[in-house]
């Protein structure tokens, strides 16, 4: 009996010890898993990707939120390949390089990993190349690779006016700019192929493509596609395309201004030879040439005013050869550049130049320092400035 008693207390203990050991548990848990405070505290996100350290291969993606030199909020993995950014309400996702797992940013306490759907074959991999917020939810320009070689395969996943989730058929063309204007995702991309660059749309209602005819074969590059004051604007740059031997290049950078609904081109020849970047700003177009010049043009193509930049910080932005510029993004009163040390360092990941973009004055300089004591050759950066 005595036995059995003394039995009965050490299974007694066992269970409250277990008990006991089960509550810290949870409790280390729930202070481990703190909410954090929100993202959109910040004011820029940044993403920098280095394949080699001190010459050796170690992939590394780091994710920086930042306001300030000393308002930062880092965070690496040496697991995941991701860096492409894009902002969805509160939430930061940074997409995969190589269809593996992205990186979901919801607070500053951490972050999750999500994948894209497996293709039709294991060896498929799907990879953002860009994502914009519509109408109806997320729109994602995807690439699909699938080991085939000589050909490009986009498709564009979004939410229909229905509200389904829908891919497009494939496009065969590399897109890297898009916007949705109604029920249409207007979108300009390089096809392979044909060596040219083309201008089309989708018809969310219908799900099909359509080919914009007066740019379907031209002999430019577009440098930017932009939905200003209820036009499409396109601009463009000379592009001397194998096929179009017979066609005369043009000599200068033009803008083509549009109507939705009718599609009907009006054009502008610029006086200069390339632009290098462009962007709206209260329902004008501004253009940033080669040759340092602002200009401004209304959507009806008339010329507002032309300003010289020579010898500004952001024309420098071009000719620095200690800093290569990887982008300029531009929100509101805000044009951010991003710029990374042009060879190996171990002080800094890269700097983020914040403009006035009425005037392109350097209004801050944001030093992202490099964390550890590791040589750092960047080969990938974005950047979102972070719509409040």
């Amino acid at each position: 009996m005595i036995k059995n008693m003394k039995k009965s207390r050490i299974l007694i203990l066992s269970i409250i010890g277990i008990i006991v050991i089960s509550l810290g548990i949870l409790n280390w848990n729930k202070l481990g898993k703190k909410a954090g405070e929100d993202l959109t505290k910040y004011d820029y996100v940044a993403s920098f990707y280095s394949i080699h350290q001190n010459g050796k291969m170690n992939p590394q993606t780091k994710i920086v939120f930042a306001s300030s030199d000393k308002e930062q909020l880092e965070f690496s993995d040496k697991v995941y390949t991701a860096g492409r950014l894009f902002q969805e309400g509160n939430t930061v996702l940074a997409y995969s390089f190589s269809g593996n797992k992205s990186l979901l940013f919801e607070s500053t306490a951490g972050y999750s990993t999500f994948s894209m759907a497996k293709g039709v074959f294991e060896s498929t991999i799907y990879t953002v190349e860009l994502a914009l917020n519509g109408t109806n939810g997320r729109i994602e320009v995807i690439n699909i690779d699938d080991g085939s070689v000589g050909e490009i395969r986009d498709m564009i996943r979004y939410t229909s006016p229905d509200h389904k989730v829908t891919t497009s058929p494939v496009i065969y063309t590399s897109i890297y700019r898009a916007v949705e204007i109604g029920t249409r995702i207007y979108f300009v991309g390089y096809d392979m192929v044909q060596d040219q660059y083309e201008l089309s749309y989708l018809d969310e209602e219908t799900n099909e493509l359509h080919y914009v005819d007066n740019w379907r074969y031209t002999s430019v590059s577009f440098e930017e596609l932009l939905y200003v004051n209820g036009k499409i604007v396109t601009v463009e740059n000379p592009y001397n395309s194998r096929f179009m031997k017979d066609i005369t290049l043009p000599e200068t950078a033009s803008l083509t201004s549009m109507d939705p609904d009718t599609l009907e081109p009006k054009s502008v020849s610029l006086d200069t030879k390339r632009i290098i970047s462009a962007y709206a700003y209260n329902d004008h177009i501004r253009l940033v040439t080669v040759d340092n010049h602002l200009l401004e043009y209304t959507t009806d193509l008339e010329l507002v005013s032309d300003r010289d930049l020579s010898g500004t910080d952001f024309a420098k932005l071009y000719t620095n050869t200690d800093y290569k510029l990887h982008g300029i993004r531009y929100l509101g009163n805000k044009a951010a550049a991003i710029v990374t040390p042009n060879t190996e360092t171990t002080t800094e990941l890269g700097k983020i130049l914040e403009f006035d973009a009425d005037t392109l004055t350097l209004q801050k300089s944001i030093t992202i320092p490099l964390s550890e004591n590791t040589g750092w050759e960047t080969d990938f950066v974005d950047l979102l400035i972070i719509e409040k």
